[in-house]
């Protein structure tokens, strides 16, 4: 009767991690149906197999085959958790044959894990495993390109478990793969995934799920950080959606601020980014501003239409990108306005300007040619003809000032905009 209630008590706890689990899923689907372009399926699959984990745990009996097969199906619930993660769409684009190859090289691991939970004794099924996996990883990955060293990583992975195969610890090789699998999850998510805590906090639950799988073997036989152990694996369950939703979250905010901070048509930063930066520069007092203006402009706008301007001001706006060093910034200020920020003087940038501004652009089946007026002006060296408190506003007048001067001096023909 006591073992009766003791099995019922542990089914109990079971109930609140999956209820926890549905509601975050449930949240990841509401937002994914207002957001249909957040990358979200692979990480419903993640959770959808945590979930089968715990309800498997929550009926399974303790003995018997029914125990064997539970157990089973519960290591290939982890082990498809970190799988599922290799499929996440967000970050950096993939090769087109990586998802042919991320399953290939899942093949091996979900038989090893497979033998292990069905009891299997012997040791040369898992050396078969070991020394295919090895192969796929070397032959996927060596022809394909995709990364030799990655290849020879994961085949050294596969190896080093015919180690534990030969001396009887099988369940060492099965958790170990565990672990080269939830490592190999963690290093992917922290390459392609965008800086952000999001990030730092599921690569973090799977790191911990590595530490968890190489400890097992310790913690099954000293009974008494058994609890600790469930502890930190409960939590870690719990931080990779948790560390889901922040990076969905990171996502929504970084897309609000590009909106308000980046000009859409160009894709450079616009006027009241500019305006930010260029406060902060004058109040350290190190500002160097160049402001140009694109000649004979009007007459392309006016010719051909908008949308051929607007596809110059794009091109010309990828013409400058390059020319603006870490810590300096290209901005738009707006119409056929733009603006380098640096800390430094960006005289020398004037003619690479020019040259860039000036090349011919094929448009609209026909050729056309812009011209760029220059106005230069430097807070350490120009302070003595800034007058007034404002010294921001004083020398972007100053600059803008000397861009209608040099704008004098084209031929009349070129100094329409």
């Amino acid at each position: 009767m006591n073992q009766h209630l003791q099995r019922l008590q542990d089914q109990l706890g079971f109930a609140p991690n999956i209820l926890a689990l549905l509601l975050i899923v449930a949240t990841l689907l509401h937002l994914q149906k207002r957001r249909p372009r957040i990358a979200t399926r692979s990480w419903l699959l993640a959770l959808a197999f945590l979930i089968l984990e715990q309800c498997v745990w929550l009926f399974i009996e303790p003995i018997g085959v029914a125990y064997r097969v539970g157990h089973t199906i519960t290591l290939e619930c982890n082990l498809g958790v970190a799988v599922a993660l290799f499929f996440h769409r967000g970050g950096e684009a993939r090769p087109a044959l990586a998802r042919p190859l991320l399953w290939l090289n899942a093949l091996p691991a979900v038989a090893m894990v497979a033998l292990y939970g069905a009891g299997v004794p012997l040791a040369w099924p898992y050396y078969v495993c070991a020394v295919v996996g090895a192969g796929v990883a070397l032959s996927t990955f060596h022809s394909r390109g995709y990364g030799r060293w990655t290849g020879t990583l994961l085949a050294l992975c596969w190896l080093s478990l015919l180690l534990p195969a030969s001396t009887g610890d099988l369940r060492g090789v099965a958790y170990r793969t565990l672990g080269f699998t939830y490592g190999a999850a963690a290093i992917d998510l922290w390459r392609r995934m965008y800086k952000g805590s999001g990030r730092l906090a599921m690569c973090a639950s799977l790191a911990v799920g590595v530490v968890t799988f190489f400890t097992h073997s310790w913690v099954i036989a000293h009974r008494f950080y058994q609890p600790l152990g469930e502890e930190i694996w409960t939590l870690q369950r719990f931080v990779l959606p948790i560390g889901m939703l922040i990076v969905l979250l990171e996502g929504e905010i970084n897309k609000s601020e590009r909106l308000a901070l980046f000009d859409m048509l160009t894709g450079v930063a616009n006027r009241r980014y500019f305006e930010e930066k260029f406060a902060v520069a004058t109040k350290h007092g190190a500002a160097s501003l160049l402001l140009l203006d694109l000649n004979g402009f009007k007459q392309v706008n006016d010719t051909f239409g908008h949308s051929v301007g607007d596809e110059l001001l794009q091109i010309i706006a990828q013409r400058l990108l390059p020319l603006a060093a870490d810590d300096e910034v290209l901005c738009r200020l707006g119409g056929d306005e733009f603006a380098f920020l640096s800390p430094r003087p960006l005289d020398h940038l004037r003619e690479k300007v020019r040259s860039a501004v000036r090349q011919p652009v094929r448009l609209a089946n026909t050729q056309v040619q812009v011209a760029a007026s220059i106005g230069v002006a430097t807070l350490s060296t120009d302070c003595t003809a800034i007058q007034g408190q404002d010294v921001a506003r004083s020398l972007f007048h100053l600059a803008d000032s000397r861009m209608y001067e040099d704008k004098q001096r084209l031929p009349l023909s070129r100094q329409s905009n």
